[in-house]
């Protein structure tokens, strides 16, 4: 990888819906299947109630918006058929910022990883199951 990338991209409405574990694992997998197919390159992320934060390598030729595309369209697919509604999960595009610097990828990990402690969710990060 190059640079690496720190995404952000919220629900439709910033509707809470992984607040639901298990649709907030459809996520995390599909997120998983991406590294393990040899397109990105995870350092670390973190799924909120109402978005994904997710700090990572492109690899490979596909674009960023290609690879978010995807990973948006098959969890909103997953999403949709196990929540029993329909019209997609994802708000239309995502906010990212390219990390040049070493140091600087480390204070990012360390703002994305403790978002949920930020938040208020958990008291400490290992409490947080996503």
């Amino acid at each position: 990888t190059n640079e690496s990338t720190s995404l952000q991209t919220v629900t439709k409405a910033r509707i809470a819906c992984f607040a639901d574990i298990a649709l907030g694992r459809i996520v995390v997998n599909s997120r998983r299947w991406c590294d393990d197919n040899g397109l990105s390159e995870t350092w670390c992320f973190v799924v909120m109630p109402d978005h994904l934060q997710w700090l990572f390598g492109l690899v490979g030729d596909r674009s960023l918006s290609e690879l978010i595309g995807n990973v948006k369209r098959f969890t909103a697919s997953k999403i949709d058929r196990r929540s029993g509604q329909s019209g997609g999960v994802w708000q239309a595009g995502f906010h990212e910022h390219a990390i040049r610097h070493t140091e600087d990828l480390h204070s990012v990990a360390r703002y994305v990883v403790l978002n949920p402690v930020r938040a208020g969710l958990v008291s400490t990060l290992r409490d947080y199951p996503l």
